[in-house]
């Protein structure tokens, strides 16, 4: 084959796996299920609930010391702030989220 014999060839495969990938979804979905009790399953979802964890502690960190110096009472900030925080971001996709401070 020569390079211009190369590329329509390509094309047509990627089209093709392109159109099984989107038959796929339901599949996906039910692998996902199937996968739920899995170890490997939990250790994800251990590591993603750990990383919430640890934004929420970062941003309270950053705003603790902000909130305070605007009059805001440290009881709040210690106790119901991260939990309000943390309800508000809750269906926020973790790739919108981002630093207050780069």
């Amino acid at each position: 084959m020569t390079g211009g014999e190369i590329v329509p060839v390509v094309a047509k495969a990627a089209g093709l796996a392109k159109g099984a990938l989107s038959e796929e979804r339901p599949v996906k979905a039910e692998l996902l299920e199937a996968a739920r009790e899995t170890p490997a399953f939990k250790a994800a979802a251990a590591d993603y609930a750990q990383r919430i964890a640890i934004k929420q502690a970062i941003l309270t960190q950053i705003f603790v010391p902000l909130a305070i110096l605007v009059g805001v009472s440290r009881d709040y900030l210690e106790n119901d702030f991260p939990r309000e925080l943390s309800e508000r971001i809750a269906d926020t996709p973790e790739a919108s989220l981002t630093p207050a401070f780069q």
